[in-house]
């Protein structure tokens, strides 16, 4: 597990008890009786090593500034030292006001726990954005809560709306070309950010934000927003998304990890956390709105592989929120994780070369 920090070679799970199904019952096929095996004869999760926690606020103060040795605003390095410290799996627990963290950083073990999940996975994760989403905002979502901080029958639900067109083989195929426009503009924004030493500005990471958010936005929105010029006004809507993007990425452990006091008294982090969420509903139902505006205008007899992702789901949905909501979730989990990868695989070509 080398360079584990550089490569993230592990998954942050929340503590859960969530399978479909009991471990100890197999379907007979050697896996599930290996894995029935390994259960008979698994130590007590209390074993799990981890940091020790002080009585009454637990683990809370290692996230504490000044006093606390973990940084927030740094997961990665969290995890990379609980790793050198702790081994293959290690447990930050009795967080105040919150499940704990189980970090996995084997393969094999976290190929384990996907394969017990069943149909139904079990993922308590995001409190903000769950009471974002059935309290702040109940009325909006009502039964249609999505695939991002759900779990259950509701995610299985939702999930069941839209996996055909977002997994068919014609989706991806339709936005190769377009996802590759947008990489060959993001390519020539390189070479002229690039100093008098071929290096990239301090904030290069900003930029690969700015150019996974525009790949989704083709994608989720069937748009291009613009996020990738270098002239961009400070109250134009594409610098807008940016920075709406950026603070929930960058401040969303905050309010995960510090003292939950949002949950009794909204803080000041709590209301921007808010109302950017309330911004990117309104842009995802500001694209949707022109994308079913076009779908209308199409000819009837137009081939289903014509049409795009958004296009699809409107013409199966007689509820557009549907869209509304696949797209929000999209844009959530989609630029950190997209941003992250390119970035350490621009790393990776840098150490090679």
């Amino acid at each position: 597990m080398k360079n584990i920090r550089q490569f993230q070679i592990h998954t942050v799970r929340w503590r859960s008890t969530a399978t479909a199904h009991s471990p100890h019952v197999s379907t007979g096929s050697p896996e599930d009786l290996e894995v029935t095996n390994e259960f008979t004869t698994a130590k007590h999760y209390s074993q799990v090593p981890g940091p020790t926690p002080w009585p009454i606020i637990g683990n809370t103060w290692r996230m504490l500034p000044v006093i606390g040795p973990y940084q927030i605003s740094d997961l990665a390095n969290v995890s990379y030292i609980l790793y050198k410290q702790y081994g293959k799996i290690a447990k930050l627990g009795n967080l105040v006001g919150r499940p704990d963290l189980l970090f996995v950083y084997d393969a094999d073990e976290i190929e384990k726990v996907y394969r017990q999940e069943g149909d139904t996975p079990f993922r308590p994760s995001m409190p903000c954005l769950v009471k974002y989403k059935s309290q702040v905002r109940g009325q909006f979502f009502g039964k249609l809560p999505g695939v991002v901080g759900v779990h259950g029958e509701p995610w299985r639900e939702f999930r069941t709306k839209v996996q055909k067109p977002v997994l068919q083989p014609q989706t991806v195929k339709k936005y190769i070309q377009p996802i590759e426009e947008v990489s060959d503009y993001f390519i020539k924004r390189m070479q002229e950010m690039k100093n008098e030493n071929s290096e990239m500005p301090a904030d290069f990471d900003n930029e690969i934000h700015k150019w996974a958010l525009e790949c989704i936005g083709r994608v989720a929105l069937d748009a291009r927003l613009g996020c990738l010029r270098s002239d961009l006004p400070k109250n134009s809507e594409p610098q807008k998304i940016i920075n709406a993007a950026k603070y929930a990425l960058r401040n969303v452990a905050l309010l995960e990890l510090k003292y939950p006091f949002w949950r009794y008294l909204p803080s000041t982090l709590w209301k921007k956390y808010v109302s950017n969420m309330d911004y990117f509903i309104e842009i995802c139902m500001k694209y949707i709105d022109d994308a079913m505006l076009r779908l209308k205008n199409k000819s009837q007899s137009v081939n289903e592989n014509e049409l795009s992702l958004v296009e699809r789901i409107l013409a199966n949905e007689s509820d557009p929120k549907t869209a509304y909501i696949l797209a929000l979730d999209l844009i959530l989990v989609g630029i950190d994780t997209v941003s992250k990868r390119l970035f350490k695989f621009i790393m990776c070509l840098f150490q090679l070369c």
